[in-house]
């Protein structure tokens, strides 16, 4: 079988195995996206809805309205932010997107930063969990006196 007809079977993904055949000749397929195909209807909502979907992105509630364990907004946020450059601009435009501040016991200084930074003016909603092992995040906020003013909230969970 030629690389083109190999190819050929990976593009039109009919055949996994031609895929390890094509490597297995030392050869890496080129695959040419089409980019004048026509736009993802997500593609044409309006900035303000689709601002208004990604804020939503971040609620993580199950259907009773609970909020499910384990989930990671800051990782939603860096995760919209890194779709395309339209969703990059959307979302680091849209402030409230990022001024909920959840600080676990990870969480790093500069992405609390980059929060603070893209919340703009917004008031600050902060939630800490497991505090006691992330205390620099809580008082990074609390001590810089232009976001201390702003932090209208603080809900503690854990220990």
């Amino acid at each position: 079988m030629t690389s083109a007809a190999i190819i050929a079977k990976i593009v039109n993904l009919k055949d996994a195995d031609a895929l390890i055949a094509l490597l297995s000749l030392g050869e890496i397929p080129e695959v040419k996206l089409d980019f004048d195909a026509a736009p993802s209807p997500v593609s044409k909502l309006p900035v303000e809805l689709l601002s208004k979907v990604f804020y939503l992105s971040l609620q993580f509630m199950d259907a009773n309205g609970r909020r499910k364990p384990n989930t990671f907004p800051e990782r939603t946020r860096l995760t919209i932010a890194h779709v395309s450059h339209h969703w990059r601009e959307t979302a680091l435009n849209f402030p409230d997107l990022w001024a909920e501040i959840y600080i676990r016991a990870k969480s790093k200084v500069e992405f609390i930063d980059l929060a603070l930074t893209n919340s703009k003016e917004q008031p600050l909603y902060m939630e800490a969990l497991a505090l006691r092992h992330n205390k620099e995040g809580i008082l990074h906020v609390l001590q810089e006196g232009s976001y201390s003013r702003r932090v209208k909230g603080i809900y503690h969970t854990g220990k």
